[in-house]
């Protein structure tokens, strides 16, 4: 379901799947909603690395293609170009139109990435 990113709109991935050949397009989106996968499905990993919001393993998600292209989840129906928020913290998806939330890392998480630069630092230097 991606909405028309021409009109500055960021598009959502809809897929059953995600697969390595889709990537460019994970990589565009604002976030990815798939029907099949878990935490560490190949779509789930590759999304956090790249900080896009994505449900995996949405058990009501019906993709439908051709040229009424678009998605069913539940009771809601979404045409391409609808807007289809989805909330990566409750994995919730609604229809219209939702705030942007961007969580800012913990102070712990904070530190593990410093750790993290130290060692790649200590790495390049061969040290």
């Amino acid at each position: 379901m991606s909405t028309d990113a021409s009109h500055g709109r960021t598009p959502i991935l809809v897929r059953t799947d995600l697969t390595t050949a889709e990537l460019a397009g994970l990589a565009a989106s604002a976030g990815v909603l798939t029907a099949r996968g878990g935490r560490t499905s190949h779509a789930a990993v590759v999304a956090r690395q790249l900080n896009k919001v994505c449900i995996v393993g949405c058990r009501d998600l019906v993709v439908i293609p051709g040229e009424r292209r678009g998605c069913r989840i539940g009771g809601l129906q979404f045409a391409e170009g609808d807007d289809l928020p989805l909330d990566g913290h409750s994995g919730n998806v609604s229809g219209g139109r939702l705030d942007v939330v961007v969580e800012r890392p913990s102070r712990y998480l904070l530190v593990i990435q410093r750790w993290k630069a130290r060692q790649r630092e200590r790495l390049a230097s061969g040290g």
